[in-house]
């Protein structure tokens, strides 16, 4: 009889470890396919992002729109976050895995914080310039069927790539995502302006175009502020916390107690530290194993990249 709940017990602990590793080969996979659909929408959002840029520097030439050349830039600026997003999508996939072993996901994080960097400076401009329109109160508008047939062109084709990009939500997409919704809402307030600055008030237009930059450095300057907690080490949320507490209490019975646990961000996933208590007469084999599948249970969650199971035999406050 014990020798038959003794087989129960090491086939219950082999499902175990199987179904982790089902997990970290499927979540692995899964991780591989969105980066290739990532590069995909990368290089159509690319693509259309060359054509407006050109087709909005006509418009801005033709009407002499304050608010269409803030579209031309916002489209100059889509382009060379489009360029970054994909480079950095290329270096993690053509990993030296001898120069970094933990490969080099922690690019998603300083790709995200420098598109949010340039696209604020980029949009500054337009507003200095602006600026610089009213003061001098010398500038000429006119704006035709063609400028306002582009602008409303590129707001069909940006409201498409927003709606993909939500779909997906890979932290590139989710970057493309607020760079579609930005450019939706700008070209939106672009045409408005420009249309209204033409029909009734000359000023409508650079103020169009103040309030479509402004819109835009200050979105992206906040998202750059949430992302830079990720790469200096904030701490995992309560969630995810108890998550982690519940799977190491329910782990195996000879945890005697948590000594010692914390999770944070050094990326967009976590770093997970757990320190358990065993009995001191535990061998080392069974202590080696209860630590290595508590470690396999941790790395197989979502939200983890690496966890760290240390075990001792007493209480001390992880020193």
């Amino acid at each position: 009889m014990e020798g038959l709940l003794r087989l129960y017990k090491e086939d219950n602990e082999l499902s175990s470890e199987h179904e982790c590793l089902r997990r970290k080969v499927t979540a692995g996979e899964n991780e591989m396919a969105k980066r290739d659909l990532d590069k995909i929408l990368t290089v159509v959002v690319s693509i259309f992002n060359v054509a407006m840029l050109f087709l909005n520097l006509a418009a801005s030439i033709i009407s002499g729109s304050y608010s269409i050349l803030s579209a031309f830039v916002d489209s100059a600026m889509d382009i060379v976050s489009s360029v970054i997003i994909f480079i950095t999508i290329y270096a993690m996939k053509h990993t030296d895995k001898e120069k970094y072993p933990r490969g080099r996901a922690r690019l998603e994080m300083i790709a995200l914080i420098i598109c949010s960097t340039v696209m604020s400076a980029g949009s500054f401009m337009v507003v200095f310039q602006s600026v610089q329109a009213i003061l001098k109160n010398d500038y000429d508008l006119d704006t035709d069927i063609i400028s306002i047939s582009i602008i409303s062109l590129r707001i069909i084709g940006k409201f498409i790539f927003m709606v993909i990009c939500i779909k997906m939500a890979t932290p590139n997409s989710r970057v493309l995502g607020i760079d579609q919704r930005n450019d939706l809402i700008t070209s939106i307030v672009a045409l408005a302006g420009a249309y209204l600055g033409d029909r009734f008030w000359l000023y409508f237009d650079p103020l169009g175009a103040i309030i479509v930059s402004l819109f835009i450095s200050i979105s992206w300057f906040v998202n750059a502020l949430s992302y830079i907690p990720l790469i200096v080490g904030r701490r995992g949320n309560e969630d995810d916390m108890s998550r982690i507490l519940h799977m190491a209490v329910n782990h195996d019975p000879r945890i005697l107690k948590i000594d010692y646990v914390m999770s944070y961000h050094l990326g967009e996933r976590q770093i997970v530290e757990l320190h358990i208590v065993l009995d001191e007469e535990c061998p080392l084999k069974v202590s080696h194993d209860i630590v290595s599948g508590l470690q396999s249970k941790l790395v197989a969650l979502d939200f983890v990249d690496l966890a760290f199971v240390h075990a001792d035999y007493k209480l001390d406050g992880a020193q």
